[in-house]
């Protein structure tokens, strides 16, 4: 049904929020501010996706098997689709970022103890930077197995099937949300600061 696919597309839309905070903190750390038809174009995407979803569903309701089986490749196909943005997206913005952080932190003459607060910080930006495109990816490579790869949809009963749907949701869902978590968990004070630039004459964070 409908509702086994629509938490991936809020699924998908919480990793474009968080894409969009990366390509802002991007342009921020290199003293630039972000294009301000970022935003907009973010939430154009949005709303299009869940159109478009709404749509499929519009049309294939109440639909004979045939017509459900399409609409299960036609969602699949746009998720597919809107994977392939985030793992784009996340990997060129989120190791640029971890990049721009080294090379800022390098430059920059703080004391020891900032030092270690900043790469802390950089450490749990590169980690997600590396772990939300490669779990992005396989959720790609399933999406279009399913939708143009004609893979069957319903796993089969059993204890092997509920132990690959386990392991599935812990690889692909808990533990980037733990990551996530993870990595913009509440700092110290000192750790707030070197994030949001207070410490420069231009704050390079500002919105």
């Amino acid at each position: 049904s409908s509702d086994l696919s629509f938490p991936t597309m809020v699924w998908s839309s919480m990793l474009s929020v968080l894409l969009l905070y990366m390509v802002e903190m991007y342009y921020r750390s290199q003293l630039q501010r972000a294009p301000l038809w970022l935003r907009p174009v973010v939430a154009f995407f949005n709303i299009a996706a869940y159109m478009i979803y709404a749509a499929i569903v519009v049309v294939t309701l109440n639909a004979p098997y045939s017509r459900y089986a399409m609409f299960r490749r036609s969602v699949y196909f746009l998720l597919g689709c809107t994977h392939v943005l985030l793992v784009l997206g996340l990997a060129v913005y989120g190791f640029g970022l971890s990049w721009q952080l080294w090379q800022r932190t390098k430059k920059s003459a703080a004391a020891g103890d900032e030092q270690q607060s900043s790469s802390a910080i950089i450490r749990r930006i590169s980690v997600l930077a590396a772990l939300l495109p490669c779990t992005e990816f396989v959720r790609t490579v399933n999406d279009f197995k399913y939708s143009l790869g004609g893979l069957p949809f319903n796993l089969e009963s059993g204890v092997s099937s509920l132990l690959f749907l386990a392991f599935a949701k812990l690889l692909l869902e808990w533990i980037p949300s733990v990551a996530i978590l993870w990595a913009f968990r509440p700092g110290s004070h000192r750790e707030q600061l070197w994030l949001s630039g207070a410490s420069s004459s231009v704050d390079p964070m500002l919105p």
